[in-house]
């Protein structure tokens, strides 16, 4: 049984001959110099370690600064025009349509290497009808080749291709991008049907990339949902968001394909609505502090057909002793043993974690199985300037 056919058995809820171990190495990859693993790629890093490969959204990475994205479509806008204008330190992007113009702003921290969006493009309830405006300008093809070439060359890796144009839902895009989580409180209560209206634009949208999904020789899909009651409330999860989850869940079973939710945050009221969707798997659950509910009690309320993927929150990941970890993954195979479960640290990886850890669990999953474990490959890591 080889990774893929390992991960796809346990998300269906069919026999395996072990539990997988799927890191999910965002973060880490990008912050840590490994000259032999990046030569291997992050899919040739994941075997020299005995994991899994399991690609959450994107293809495989061949160095630390490439990030790109997978779907089974290909999209652009017929009218909109984008535009960026930068300096050292600050960036703005410009959506120009023929209704008016809104813009992103992103500030530049040198000790994160990352830009930060600092100013969200919808600032006023009249720019909502721009929003809906680009929306309707998608102009949406099914392309299955990027997908193709990444399977033809790691048949043993589940890629979860991007469901939705926007890499979440829509509201939860509004959340983190489009108009922020202190304003859309204001707004989605002031203008409400200004709001819902731009909403069911861009559900449409995500329904047509959903079909050419459900189509496409892809087994399994995910969103970048980031799901968390830090920003969201349950009343929003179930009036805003689970409607069009539901709603693509429909379409892929329809085709015998699943739906991977990103839930990395405070899950704990959000438990009943989760159990009672059409979602096949929460991916990068969280036990606290990152969470807000331990895996045991949140996998207790789920009902037996929704997997769960992760189980090694990030803090522990970190500064667990080498015992404290091994008996983590013993507790964790012993509970999930026969279940729906994949083995993985949640949420994303942090860069500090030792490079040592992966090839640890890996050995330990094995132990639990009476496998023999794989020959552990060892890298020497240097942090990026």
């Amino acid at each position: 049984m080889n990774s893929r056919e390992r991960l796809l058995a346990v998300l269906r809820g069919q026999k395996t001959d072990r539990l997988p171990w799927a890191p999910f190495l965002t973060y880490w990859w990008d912050h840590n110099s490994v000259v032999e693993a990046e030569r291997l790629g992050e899919i040739g890093f994941k075997r020299a370690v005995g994991a899994d490969p399991l690609m959450r959204g994107h293809g495989d990475r061949l160095t630390h600064n490439q990030h790109p994205g997978l779907a089974m479509f290909r999209w652009n806008y017929e009218k909109t025009k984008i535009t960026e204008k930068a300096d050292e330190k600050r960036k703005q992007v410009v959506y120009e349509t023929p209704l008016g113009t809104i813009e992103a702003g992103y500030t530049y921290s040198p000790g994160g290497d990352t830009w930060f969006l600092t100013e969200h493009p919808i600032k006023t309830a009249g720019d909502f009808r721009i929003l809906a405006y680009m929306a309707e300008d998608i102009n949406l093809t099914a392309d299955y080749e990027d997908y193709e070439k990444q399977i033809r060359k790691n048949p043993d890796t589940l890629y979860l291709p991007l469901i939705s144009p926007f890499s979440k839902t829509a509201f939860q895009s509004m959340i983190e991008f489009w108009v922020g989580t202190e304003e859309l409180s204001y707004l989605v209560t002031d203008y409400a049907e200004t709001v819902e209206n731009t909403l069911a634009v861009m559900y449409r949208a995500s329904m047509e990339t959903a079909r050419l999904s459900a189509a496409s020789p892809a087994q399994a899909f995910i969103t970048w949902e980031d799901t968390s009651t830090t920003n969201i409330s349950p009343l929003w999860y179930e009036r805003y968001i689970l409607p069009e989850i539901n709603q693509w869940c429909e379409i892929l079973h329809a085709s015998g394909k699943l739906y991977i939710q990103h839930a990395c945050g405070h899950l704990r009221y959000l438990a009943p609505l989760i159990a009672a969707s059409n979602i096949d798997a929460i991916e990068s659950f969280s036990d606290p502090p990152t969470g807000n509910i331990s895996i045991m009690e949140f996998s207790g309320q789920l009902p037996e057909r929704i997997a769960l993927i992760g189980g090694i929150e990030p803090v522990f990941f970190i500064n667990a002793t080498q015992g404290e970890l091994e008996a983590r993954v013993d507790t964790l195979c012993g509970h999930f043993k026969g279940k729906r479960f994949i083995l993985a640290n949640a949420d994303s990886c942090p860069p500090s974690v030792d490079i040592d850890r992966f090839g640890i669990v890996s050995r330990r999953v094995c132990g639990n199985f009476n496998m023999t474990p794989p020959a552990i490959r060892m890298f020497g890591k240097t942090a990026r300037n």
